[in-house]
């Protein structure tokens, strides 16, 4: 992101908090909070538009591996 895009989110946060619409009762946790959910979504809106999809999200990757040593 850019950081003109940044300091706008950062407004947004702000008038959010002066709304009443507080995701914290702490201003710098707010605005992190607040901040990190709309850069999410802005990311899963490009993405989207792009067609791509992560398969990186998750799993419990099981290994056929036996690591453990015989005592």
């Amino acid at each position: 992101m850019t950081p003109q895009e940044i300091q706008a989110l950062q407004q947004e946060a702000m008038d959010a908090w002066k709304n009443g619409n507080k995701l914290s009762s702490n201003l710098t946790m707010h605005r992190s909070r607040y901040v990190a959910r709309k850069r999410a979504e802005l990311e899963a809106a490009k993405n989207k538009n792009t067609g791509k999809q992560d398969f990186r999200k998750g799993g419990m990757v099981l290994s056929t591996v036996d690591n453990r040593k015989v005592k």
